[in-house]
């Protein structure tokens, strides 16, 4: 079975005080909360871009969404459908990481509206180098090979879009050694824009990059820490 078909069908039913029965999803959705649990698929990508224009489309002062993740990761490209997404309804789009938000997972988590990035206390957020499996002829492994050279270049724009800027344009959250494979290491600096991509690209690149709630706020991947 589909898993979100599966996902749908098994939703509890809450029964509220008008004894309506309602399934959990859309008690949620009642809220403007879209929990996305799971891998990004082209299907849950679908999904959740369907419930997000659903949902802007019905406030006319255009009130937060709140996007609820846990997610490992996965597709690049139907990740970065949600993303579009959600920069381009006009409802700004709220983020809270709900035990794991790895790859595509923690990019959408980094890319919700400024200052309403969160993270559950016990939560965990990975970040790391774009990765690929290609088998085929050699012409095709290397167009394969340039395409996530390009997907990694988005991907890094992304991150350094959204991480928080002083009043001249530039990221104090990142800096030290970005080869060193431990995140204490981590010593912030005032770098540009193009300084900053370079330098998360080799941290990034260097390793599965694992962070508690704590030190992705002082890289400022999320906002803050919700108890």
């Amino acid at each position: 079975m589909d898993e979100m078909i599966y996902r749908q069908i098994t939703s509890p039913i809450i029964f509220v005080k008008d004894k309506i029965p309602y399934d959990a999803k859309s008690m949620l959705l009642k809220d403007r909360i879209i929990k996305f649990s799971g891998i990004v698929t082209m299907q849950s990508a679908d999904y959740i871009q369907d419930l997000l224009l659903a949902l802007d489309s019905l406030e006319e002062e255009k009130k937060d969404i709140t996007l609820y993740i846990n997610s490992p990761g996965g597709e690049v490209i139907s990740g970065l459908g949600i993303y579009d997404t959600m920069q381009h309804i006009k409802s700004d789009v709220s983020t809270l990481c709900v035990g794991f938000a790895a790859s595509m997972g923690s990019l959408l988590l980094h890319a919700g509206a400024p200052g309403r990035r969160y993270s559950l206390p016990h939560s965990t957020i990975m970040i790391h180098q774009v990765a690929s499996g290609t088998l085929g002829k050699l012409r095709d492994i290397e167009i394969s090979v340039e395409h996530v050279k390009n997907l990694e270049e988005k991907l890094l724009d992304i991150y350094v879009r959204h991480v928080p800027k002083d009043e001249e344009g530039y990221v104090v959250s990142w800096g030290g050694n970005p080869h060193s494979k431990s995140v204490k290491d981590v010593k912030p600096e005032k770098m540009s824009q193009e300084e900053a991509k370079e330098w998360l690209r080799k941290w990034a690149g260097q390793c599965d990059r694992y962070l508690n709630p704590e030190q992705a706020k002082e890289m400022g991947f999320i906002d803050g820490i919700l108890e």
